[in-house]
């Protein structure tokens, strides 16, 4: 056994029981939660768009629903970012936002994420409240 072999085993020791192999390929366990975490930039970009007061709707180019819902926010002057979810590390993004909302299976489009918050097929009224919201 080498030095980098005991480290890892530990870590897979202590990695909560309900974690998957497949879900930590980027991930780490903090220690001060025990919740798995992004590595970098990732979780980074995750933090900041938490305390941001813009929205990020997260759907497909090809979901008329959110492709309209886009358009109202436009039309109603509301700043958002678009995460498309077909390119694959937006798709991981979006699986974690959703895990971590404890929202689990098959989810309908568009989400938006806002202020730490998972909102599914929301109200552009829906999206202004939470913004106007300290």
């Amino acid at each position: 056994m080498n030095k980098h072999t005991l480290p890892l085993l530990l870590t897979i020791l202590l990695l909560p029981a309900q974690v998957v192999q497949a879900d930590c390929l980027d991930c780490w366990v903090n220690p001060k939660t025990g919740k798995l975490e992004p590595f970098g930039e990732e979780n980074q970009a995750r933090q900041r768009a938490s305390q941001s007061r813009n929205p990020i709707v997260y759907g497909s180019t090809t979901c008329t629903l959110t492709m309209g819902l886009l358009r109202k926010l436009k039309q109603d002057k509301v700043a958002y970012q678009f995460r498309n979810i077909d390119e694959a590390a937006t798709n991981r993004e979006f699986w974690q936002i959703l895990n971590q909302a404890g929202i689990k299976g098959s989810v309908d489009l568009p989400v938006v994420y806002l202020r730490g918050r998972v909102l599914v097929r929301p109200s552009v009224q829906q999206i202004q409240s939470i913004q106007s919201s300290r």
